[in-house]
């Protein structure tokens, strides 16, 4: 199963992150940017950069 996460580095999102990532889900996280989290491996998750103001950024992210 695929989850999709916005705004995967804010509180609650690192929180849902890390739990689909424990529970083995492909997961994309989506964000305005990317920030190194202790324990949390980068080649774990597909990171998109979105900016909700701006839908062109969010095209693509659920293929």
């Amino acid at each position: 199963m695929k989850i999709v996460i916005g705004g995967a580095f804010g509180n609650l999102g690192l929180d849902v992150l890390r739990s689909c990532i424990e529970h083995g889900y492909e997961t994309v996280a989506l964000d305005m940017m990317e920030r190194p989290i202790d324990g949390l491996d980068p080649s774990s998750y597909i990171f998109h950069k979105v900016n909700a103001s701006d839908p062109d950024t969010l095209k693509g992210v659920c293929d």
